[in-house]
């Protein structure tokens, strides 16, 4: 295992992951100012053959649900042994399924993935849903998520009508307030 690189500035990795092509690309859901699912979607959909890899503090469910849904192979807690995040990147780029560290797929089994058969709200968005979800959480606008997504202001639309649709929601507000919720923004 080789280590292409430490980058600190969210808005650099598509470029590196680029230029590199890593195998596998570990990152960290709380950096400031990041959009992390929409990196993970972004990479996801540009650059399949790099795997996403989430090692994080904040190993709830729904932050998991949420790096899954928006493209990540694993997810792995800060408070999980060491050699399970190893395993994880070496098993990441040949995985057919999640890999998630001990801690994670105990805190995933005790939670609702599923609630009386019903899937878990996150699980029902797909990757984009998940990623204008969390740009609708950190309070931007249509025009500025529109922007982000390199997608119109109508598409940007579409996507919050079909995710307040599928997760039961009225409004931007009720939108923004389940995403800071759920610990899939940080506020």
């Amino acid at each position: 295992m080789e280590v292409a690189g430490l980058i600190k500035d969210v808005g650099k990795v598509v470029g590196v992951v680029a230029r590199e092509r890593p195998a596998v690309l570990v990152t960290e859901i709380d950096m400031e100012g990041a959009d992390i699912f929409g990196l993970i979607a972004r990479l996801a959909r540009y650059h399949p053959d790099t795997r996403s890899v989430v090692h994080t503090a904040h190993a709830r469910p729904a932050c998991a649900q949420a790096a899954l849904a928006a493209g990540a192979i694993g997810f792995f807690s800060k408070s999980d042994p060491a050699d399970e995040l190893v395993e994880g990147v070496r098993a990441a780029p040949a995985a057919r399924s999640c890999l998630l560290g001990s801690s994670v797929r105990a805190s995933v089994a005790g939670s609702d993935t599923t609630r009386n058969g019903v899937a878990a709200p996150l699980s029902l968005l797909t990757s984009r849903e998940v990623e204008v979800l969390c740009l609708i959480g950190r309070g931007m606008s249509r025009t500025e998520i529109a922007n982000s997504i390199r997608r119109s202001p109508k598409t940007v639309d579409a996507h919050r009508s079909s995710i307040m649709s599928k997760l039961g929601f009225k409004d931007r507000v009720q939108l923004a307030r389940f995403a800071i919720r759920e610990g899939i923004v940080s506020v």
